[in-house]
């Protein structure tokens, strides 16, 4: 005998939006807020009645979404950094010949700069999570050695003979990616005193030594 299905009563809709689609809306606001207030006042400087405020929100819906301030600094950074990661990659696909460096290279290098043109933005990513606590750090630390990954994947398959060893080409390659990083938080300290086609410039030398490198391993 076959035994009936419950019934599942719809989620209940308040204003035309069901529950789930309005807590992803204030989430959003908040995380909105996070980034406005962190990227200007500082998240050491963001408190609760600021930050409600601002996301026109009352602490009992933060706390629905998130555990304490720092868990938003983490969904902020998050949902930054993966902005930047997909217009990064976005404009290495773009390029036909994945081993065509000098094309690659400067379209990854405009996409990453485009983004830190947003001072917000990059003083979140380059300068408010730093030393807030291991777990931010490590989050950091991750967002970096996606790109070191990424670099050292994409010189060992154009030139498997390279760096033989793991350790060391990630190594180089985490050096190299540190090169991008320190110019781009040093370009944002400095309130963007040179022209971004300059740091750009300067930066493909770091990686004509890379590549000057790579080619005389073949």
């Amino acid at each position: 005998m076959d035994v009936p299905a419950k019934e599942i009563a719809p989620s209940r809709l308040y204003g035309g939006e069901a529950p789930d689609v309005r807590q992803a809306r204030r989430r959003a606001a908040f995380i909105a807020a996070g980034l406005t207030l962190f990227g200007t006042v500082g998240y050491r400087k963001t408190n609760m009645r600021s930050l409600c405020k601002a996301a026109g929100l009352t602490d009992r819906y933060f706390y629905e979404s998130f555990v304490d301030m720092e868990d938003l600094l983490e969904a902020v950074y998050d949902e930054r950094i993966g902005q930047m990661q997909s217009r990064v990659l976005a404009a290495i696909n773009a390029v036909d010949d994945k081993s065509d460096w000098d094309a690659m290279v400067p379209a990854a290098l405009h996409a990453l700069f485009e983004f830190v043109e947003d001072p917000v933005t990059a003083r979140v990513v380059w300068l408010e999570v730093l030393g807030v606590s291991p777990r931010i750090d490590q989050r950091y630390a991750a967002s970096l050695q996606f790109f070191v990954n990424f670099l050292q994947q994409l010189t060992q398959h154009n030139f498997p003979r390279w760096i033989t060893d793991d350790t060391r080409a990630n190594l180089v390659s985490r050096a190299v990616i540190s090169a991008v990083s320190g110019s781009a938080m040093n370009w944002l300290l400095s309130h963007y005193r040179e022209p971004r086609d300059e740091v750009i410039a300067a930066l493909k030398i770091v990686f004509n030594g890379l590549l000057l490198q790579a080619k005389l391993s073949r």
